[in-house]
């Protein structure tokens, strides 16, 4: 039976339901990418990790694109709000991280927040005639989120604010905030109140604002003043009035002060999500997870440098882990230019004594040195007067901070006119000349994320094809995360020729001066390896039951399970 005109008009879409519709849609999906981006800046580029995430994103379709939900829905949004609040919660501290706790919140939050989502978008869908443009306006609204959080957050945001806001709005997501009513009164309403001090045209207003409306725009103004005075007082008041928050800091009260308001809040979603953006709103403007002072960001993370709590060094952080650091007053507080390698470069570190055996072997002033990671430049310190090294580094971001000497002095100092060659270190050093590099050091990590497609057999076999035939390649394998040991241990039975082991230093005080590391070195032949063999922490190469990293195949469960103890398979 055909339509009536009016009935026609009151089901066609109007344009702020397909507003809405790509909001929904967006949300979720931005989510996606700004999680997934930070699991796999802190433990390693796979697609392992992209794809469990990707796996509950489109879990979420089929368990709530249905008329009748799975889960209670009240339950389903009471688990939303809990894991919104304990995630904010989290990232509002610094000096109690656990990569386990944020990988559990962040998995939690993101998949509850993609299933309200997705049902309030299920439940806004229109008549059954107007299907095909409300998908195509959701798949618009997925691909703004993707492209968003992958592409415009890191050119906007100098560090992740992406995330938490993304939390934040997932509370607009929950029914009775997007809607088409509750936008159009809001909008109205706000316009009828700033219409007394403001001259906001007549047709925005809403025509008489009923005690109601005037109840729910006084306590939303009275909830965004209390935030913001929280926000500034809270941290100023907690010294002066004598309170002890022992190391956790006055960002974590604030927090809690603004998620408790969130969460006993529950029947007004419209005030849930002014205080989730209030809480959003304290984590970037004071200390916390996400705001730990100056920031550099690319799309290769975000990058610190900053000075120690004693004053003594500037450090590059990156991510999460320490990247390098170079001490700038001595014991009499005096300003020095101390270019001597600190951290994992320090003068008896394995790459340090690495280099002093090569150089033995080649000849002082003589030999050609590659490095892949340019860091903080600690490495160009290393360098003697008539020796060639050159340094491969994909971050046009890295290569300025080394090169600002109001950063780190190390290669202004040591080598005024560095060899740098931008790109990736896979594609460019298969550019060099096979036998043309007596030492290759492979030391290309983002945070403490691994790059895989540098640690493959078939990327050893590149980098033995470009060292001499006494040419040694050192990889730097500390990791908080993954047994990277027991994965070249098997990845080396796939190299052709190639013989290898490990060089451990655990003598290190662990300061900024000396950092403990775990390096493994490569050679052609077991007689280049032979003059390692003297030193102390040597041990070999074991592949503890796990598969080989190649460029077909590469597993993060394994490694980050033996790291923990746990026995995994047997290597092929």
């Amino acid at each position: 039976m055909a339509q009536s005109p009016a009935q026609d008009a009151a089901d066609r879409p109007s344009w702020p339901d397909r507003l809405g519709w790509v909001g929904l849609a967006l949300v979720p999906s931005a989510l996606l990418t700004a999680f997934t981006t930070h699991v796999t800046t802190d433990v390693a580029s796979a697609p392992l990790l992209w794809v469990l995430p990707l796996s509950l994103y489109l879990l979420t379709f089929v368990i709530v694109f249905r008329d009748r939900l799975l889960i209670p829905r009240q339950l389903l949004l009471a688990l939303h709000l809990i894991s919104v609040a304990a995630a904010l919660w989290a990232l509002s501290q610094t000096k109690h991280e656990s990569w386990g706790v944020m990988a559990l919140t962040g998995v939690c939050v993101f998949f509850l927040s993609a299933m309200v989502a997705h049902r309030t978008l299920y439940e806004a869908r229109p008549a059954a005639r107007y299907l095909t443009e409300f998908y195509l306006w959701m798949a618009l609204g997925g691909a703004l989120g993707g492209l968003s959080a992958a592409l415009i957050a890191p050119r906007i945001f100098t560090e992740v604010f992406e995330y938490p806001l993304l939390l934040a709005l997932s509370m607009a997501c929950r029914p009775g905030v997007f809607s088409v009513a509750a936008m159009r009164r809001g909008v109205g309403s706000a316009a009828s109140l700033l219409g007394y001090v403001l001259p906001i045209p007549a047709s925005w207003r809403t025509p008489e604002l009923t005690t109601k409306d005037k109840e729910r725009l006084l306590m939303a103004w009275l909830l965004f003043a209390a935030g913001l005075l929280i926000i500034y007082w809270v941290p100023w008041a907690i010294p002066r009035l004598g309170i002890r928050t022992a190391d956790w800091g006055t960002t974590p009260v604030v927090v809690g002060i603004l998620v408790a308001v969130l969460v006993l809040d529950f029947f007004s979603p419209p005030r849930q999500l002014l205080a989730a953006l209030l809480v959003f709103c304290a984590l970037i403007w004071l200390p916390s997870g996400v705001k730990r002072g100056e920031a550099q960001r690319s799309y290769f993370g975000v990058y610190r440098v900053q000075t120690s709590s004693d004053g003594m060094y500037h450090t590059l952080i990156h991510g999460t882990t320490l990247h390098g650091a170079q001490r700038i007053r001595n014991d009499l507080d005096e300003l020095v230019n101390d270019t001597k390698p600190a951290t994992y470069y320090y003068p008896g570190s394995p790459m340090a004594q690495t280099i002093a055996i090569v150089r033995e072997r080649v000849g002082e002033g003589k030999g050609r040195y590659g490095v892949t990671g340019l860091g903080s430049g600690s490495l160009a310190c290393h360098s003697k007067p008539g020796e060639s090294w050159r340094f491969f580094e994909i971050d046009p971001v890295i290569i300025g901070i080394a090169s600002n000497p109001e950063y780190f002095t190390f290669l202004k100092t040591c080598q005024p006119q560095p060899d740098i060659v931008l790109g990736d270190a896979r594609l460019t050093i298969a550019k060099e000349k096979n036998e043309s590099f007596d030492l290759i050091i492979v030391d290309a990590f983002s945070s403490d994320a691994v790059p895989v497609h540098l640690m493959t057999a078939e990327a050893i076999r590149l980098y033995l094809d470009k060292v001499t035939e006494n040419g040694i390649v050192l990889l730097h394998i500390s990791n908080r995360y993954l047994d990277l040991d027991s994965v070249l241990g098997a990845t080396i039975k796939k190299v052709p020729d190639a013989y290898g082991m490990l060089i451990s230093d655990d003598t290190a005080d662990g300061s900024y001066a000396q950092s403990t590391s775990t390096v493994a070195l490569f050679a052609k032949s077991e007689e280049a390896l032979e003059p390692f063999r003297q030193l102390e922490t040597v041990s070999e190469l074991d592949s503890g039951g796990l598969k080989p990293w190649t460029d077909d195949y590469s597993d993060i469960l394994g490694p980050f399970l033996t790291k923990r103890g746990y026995k995994w398979g047997t290597a092929e």
